[in-house]
């Protein structure tokens, strides 16, 4: 959406020049501000959507019994993924209760 607003505005061109062209005028300087507002809202909402998002946002709850960490939705009842969590680097030994078992989601 940027890339289409900017090459709009200098002639088709992505290097910056404006392609004697003279200085952007209000109304498209208001265009490409409106043009990034979109496409960082675009990203947010896609970071927010991937695993790695909800990952690193969402609640985290692993089960000391089972050694299971479940990520939640944005909800924070609907499981969206799970994995076995190990005590050590190797992954040969099981977790067992200790440490941390709940991460509240990031706000």
């Amino acid at each position: 959406m940027l890339t289409r607003a900017v090459s709009g505005l200098y002639g088709g061109r992505r290097n910056g020049s404006f392609a004697g062209k003279a200085a952007l005028t209000l109304e498209q300087r208001v265009a490409l501000l409106e043009a990034n507002m979109a496409t960082a809202a675009e990203i947010v909402a896609a970071m927010e959507a991937s695993k790695i998002g909800k990952y690193l946002l969402n609640k985290k709850i692993t089960d000391p019994a089972t050694g299971i960490m479940t990520v939640y939705e944005a909800d924070d009842t609907t499981p969206a993924f799970s994995a076995a969590v190990k005590k050590d680097a190797a992954g040969t030994i099981p977790y067992n209760g200790t440490g941390a078992e709940r991460i509240e989601r990031m706000t």
